[in-house]
């Protein structure tokens, strides 16, 4: 699995450095830039760690990029890769107000579709909106409708970093049915994305969930570059950026989960609207420092 996920971050990380330096607001790639800069900080196998594909990630997502798509957003442009963009901004502009302005905005916008919101406001209207779309069982199940609930999903849980409060346990329950069918789906249909989705959130819910049959069928299908084709099968043709990402990503997220994180919760992402603020002026200097209680100071006098 390591072997595996690191092909992968491998893939990824060409793939991020081929982008410019400094990259253009209008790159036909910042979408999947922003995309892996919004999954990055709960890619990390370690409890509070700085995953690797955030490092590499911020070596393209500059302050100065997030801050020409808040001036863009606040104009009025809602291209969906100027919204992500804006979701992975706390990753470098956290204390910047255009950015929090601009999220301010996003999460006002009505006509934003219902997973952006959600990453950008608690507001409890919005929860039970999520709630009543993921409870609701498929009348008929499409790709469209697979994304639509998975990406819901995860912006519910951001990506790992929180459990939500819903509004009866049974809804979980609901939830959980609602996925298994999904996951039904997928692997009869062969969509690469939607087992690598809903295979995602099957974990996101029960993390002890058994989806060796799903993760088997990824792991042969993944090519000797590090990427996965669309449909599960053989495949040569050459993945883009844009294309492959969130396969990628899943994925990448899926083999780092169990590796380092026995009850451990991923580091929260980056992307609420909140400013972070320092530490206040008014603490001692000469704080004595955390310790941890498995690597005790020793305490014994040299003879």
């Amino acid at each position: 699995m390591r072997l595996l996920s690191n092909r992968g971050l491998e893939w990824l990380r060409q793939r991020i450095m081929a982008l410019p330096d400094p990259c253009p607001l209008d790159h036909p790639d910042i979408g999947a830039l922003a995309l892996v800069g919004q999954i990055a900080p709960v890619l990390s196998g370690l409890r509070g760690r700085i995953s690797p594909i955030e490092v590499i990630v911020l070596r393209r997502l500059t302050p100065d990029l997030v801050r020409q798509g808040a001036l863009r957003v606040l104009d009025g442009a809602r291209d969906d890769a100027l919204v992500r963009l804006t979701l992975a901004g706390g990753l470098v502009a956290q204390t910047d107000p255009l950015w929090q302005l601009a999220c301010e905005a996003l999460a006002d916008d009505p006509a934003l579709p219902l997973p952006h919101r959600l990453a950008l406001s608690d507001d409890p209207v919005l929860l039970a909106q999520a709630e009543a779309v993921l409870t609701m069982p498929p009348t008929s199940i499409t790709l469209d409708h697979v994304a639509q609930v998975a990406q819901l999903l995860m912006q519910l849980y951001h990506h790992g970093a929180r459990r939500p409060r819903l509004s009866h346990p049974r809804a979980y329950t609901l939830i959980f049915d609602h996925l298994r069918m999904l996951a039904t789906w997928a692997q009869g249909a062969g969509c690469t994305g939607s087992v690598a989705r809903i295979a995602f959130c099957l974990r996101l819910l029960d993390d002890d969930h058994p989806v060796a049959d799903m993760l088997s069928d990824l792991i042969q299908v993944q090519r000797p570059d590090g990427s996965f084709p669309v449909k599960l099968g053989f495949a040569t043709a050459d993945q883009t950026f844009a294309d492959a990402v969130q396969r990628r990503s899943m994925w990448r997220w899926r083999c780092t989960w169990r590796r380092g994180n026995a009850g451990a919760v991923p580091r929260p992402s980056g992307c609420s609207p909140i400013p972070s603020r320092p530490p206040p002026a008014s603490w001692p200097t000469g704080s004595p420092r955390w310790t941890s209680p498995r690597r005790r100071p020793c305490t014994r006098q040299p003879a």
